[in-house]
């Protein structure tokens, strides 16, 4: 005999759900039923909530990290951006809660993209190719048509992409927080992913402005790709500094043949649209519909299994420490000049295997 679950109860407060600037009186514990808490973070969480018949999510976000007008111009974009059928639905139904500023988008039941690639059984291997075409082809279109608005998303990661079909069917864009017009001088923050920032913002301090462009997005989703085919990081920041990003920046810039490991795994076709997506130089970075181009191409060579990832992995920390012990020997004929010729060294060896080297 199964038994109904309770719902959660919704915490009792003493404070009354109070109305600022435009955000309307709503009596909480009788418009929604809370469920659960889907997601949380550091400064926002997901509640689902169920109203009448559907069920819904409410984002709220900490009046302590976002202002009332941080808050009302993600929630005003996303309204605006609705529409699209790969970006998430939300209802222009804001009100505040305690310290925190709520507003209600559709539920996506399958959560973030993260929980597949990052998590689950396919942890460090990376989705099918059908998978990521389709993830691919849908993101870009979402962002095509944020581009065509003159708005750039700013934040097109794991986490932002929410599964809403089946199988890894259909996906949805989210979290508008970053976004702002085409042109908008904006502060860098500190990321956990610090890959998703190109070069010409990986090289500025956190706190300092740069500008946002279109090229800002289009790097994000080169980046996002390479993530759900590999399970990986292609690096860990697109700075010199990072030996696998120096790797990469060779090979694009020619100074090297060497194609880097993680991209051993990737179809010719993939590697040109991949130049294209992750170009250094933000003015020379091809638009978002050049994905469209090569949906019907082959992406992968071969079968991207945890076998190819992880020995792509041990490739690439092998050469990283052989282009250390290279570093630490040049640093050494620096300091002590050039190494003397074998003719010029004299080896004996003792009986007690002790060696002395006569120069």
């Amino acid at each position: 005999m199964s038994t109904r679950q309770k719902p959660l109860a919704v915490p009792h407060t003493s404070k009354e759900v109070q109305p600022q600037g435009s955000l309307e009186k709503l009596c909480v514990q009788e418009d929604f039923r809370f469920l659960k808490i889907v997601a949380e973070g550091r400064f926002s969480k997901i509640v689902l909530v169920r109203k009448d018949t559907d069920k819904m999510a409410l984002k709220a976000i900490s009046s302590e990290s976002a202002t009332y007008e941080d808050f009302k111009r993600e929630m005003d974009y996303n309204y605006f951006l609705s529409p699209h059928p790969n970006i998430i639905t939300s209802y222009n139904v804001p009100f505040i809660l305690d310290n925190l500023f709520v507003f209600v988008q559709e539920y996506a039941p399958y959560g973030p993209l993260s929980k597949f690639v990052l998590g689950g059984k396919r942890a460090g291997i990376g989705l099918l190719e059908p998978q990521v075409k389709t993830m691919a082809q849908q993101v870009a279109s979402a962002l095509e048509f944020m581009h065509s608005l003159n708005l750039v998303h700013g934040c097109v990661t794991l986490d932002n992409i929410l599964v809403v079909g089946p199988n890894l069917s259909s996906f949805k864009l989210s979290d508008f927080g970053s976004t702002r017009p085409v042109g908008s001088l904006v502060k860098k923050t500190e990321i956990t992913s610090s890959c998703i920032y190109p070069p010409e913002i990986s090289q500025i301090l956190p706190q300092e402005k740069y500008y946002m462009y279109t090229s800002l997005d289009v790097w994000q989703v080169g980046i996002l790709i390479v993530q759900c085919l590999t399970g990986c990081d292609p690096w860990q920041e697109a700075d010199i500094t990072d030996p696998f990003y120096c790797q990469f920046s060779d090979w694009h810039k020619k100074k090297s043949i060497r194609v880097p490991d993680l991209f051993k795994v990737f179809s010719p076709r993939l590697v040109r649209l991949m130049k294209r997506l992750l170009e250094p130089k933000s003015t020379k970075r091809c638009e978002i519909k050049e994905v469209n181009k090569y949906l019907s191409d082959k992406w992968i060579c071969r079968e991207c299994g945890l076998g190819s990832s992880r020995t792509s992995l041990q490739k690439s920390e092998s050469s990283v420490s052989r282009m250390s012990r290279k570093s630490s020997t040049r640093s050494i004929r620096q300091r002590n000049g050039p190494l003397k010729s074998s003719s010029s060294v004299r080896i004996v060896k003792f009986n007690d295997n002790s060696v002395y080297v006569e120069q």
